[in-house]
């Protein structure tokens, strides 16, 4: 599970692994004074949360946090859609190939 958590002008992007959106809400609310909110959340495969960080390379905050602006806005949107919604911006950000940190070729999506 892919989710999206809100934070003033932040959003984080992570993957829930075995526990709940809820629950990882509410274990980063612990350690934050400003209120979380989940912004989305999609049963999106786990890669899609490194891609979505490549996606937003340029908008990073600290760590896993991104700036709330247009295009992590686009990504919440697709999140609320479907995956081929997010492949769509996917594309759009990166029309030529290539090579990810985790040794893979995108060149196209399934």
């Amino acid at each position: 599970m892919i989710y999206a958590i809100g934070c003033n002008n932040f959003v984080k992007f992570g993957r829930s692994g075995n526990e709940s959106s809820q629950e990882r809400l509410a274990i980063l609310q612990c350690g934050n004074p400003y209120r979380l909110e989940l912004l989305a959340e999609a049963k999106w495969p786990d890669h899609n949360e490194y891609r979505i960080h490549r996606y937003l390379r340029d908008d990073r905050g600290i760590g896993e946090w991104f700036e709330l602006n247009e295009r992590s806005s686009q990504v919440i949107d697709a999140m609320h859609l479907d995956i081929e919604a997010w492949y769509a911006l996917w594309k759009k950000g990166f029309p030529v190939r290539l090579m990810s940190a985790a040794h893979f070729e995108v060149v196209s999506m399934p």
